[in-house]
């Protein structure tokens, strides 16, 4: 046989098996489990509300209440739906009080390459409070808020409506959508 016939049948047969062998180490189909959990605290009026996740939104409203009422989605990811689980069960989120502070934090299990957990945050707060929340590859949405706001978020967009008060809104790849805000504004996008 002529060996310029064989060099690209070799290659080609060498390119299918790179690509066989390289897409199932990397498990595009992955299983998931989702659970919520449901959490209340004390948050006076005029306190500060603190929140950071990676992989995940971060949704707030001001209301007429003196607590914090959160529910955080939390998603697992790996190869099988037991692992999904395991991973989504092992992830736990507290409100922590201090003073004149509630923050919510979130620990996460140590996981393979192959796995992945997302938390989400919707809460429910005194529309007075201060905000301090970041989030990575998530979201920031923010309504009917008068305190301080300091919102930072990497890969997301951030969007604000009936906020009154200072408000340093950032966001790295991403855009900020403002609705009738007012006060002292910083916005970087």
């Amino acid at each position: 046989m002529n060996n310029d016939f064989l060099k690209p049948v070799l290659l080609i047969l060498l390119l299918c098996l790179l690509t066989v062998g390289v897409g199932s180490c990397i498990n595009i189909a992955r299983a998931k489990y989702e659970r919520t959990v449901q959490l209340s605290a004390p948050l006076s009026p005029g306190s500060n509300f603190t929140a950071q996740t990676h992989n995940g939104s971060i949704t707030i409203a001001g209301a007429d209440v003196v607590d914090c009422n959160l529910t955080a989605t939390i998603v697992g990811r790996a190869t099988t739906e037991e692992g999904a689980k395991k991973i989504a069960e092992q992830t736990t989120i507290k409100l922590i009080p201090s003073e004149n502070k509630l923050t919510a934090k979130i620990d996460k299990p140590k996981f393979r390459f192959s796995q992945s957990v997302s938390v989400s945050l919707d809460a429910t707060i005194p529309d007075n409070a201060d905000l301090e929340l970041t989030t990575h590859n998530g979201s920031l949405v923010i309504k009917n808020i008068t305190g301080r706001l300091n919102c930072t978020t990497h890969n997301g967009k951030i969007d604000t409506e009936q906020v009154t008060g200072a408000a340093e809104l950032y966001t790295h790849n991403g855009s900020v959508n403002c609705r009738e805000i007012s006060g002292d504004t910083k916005l970087k996008t």
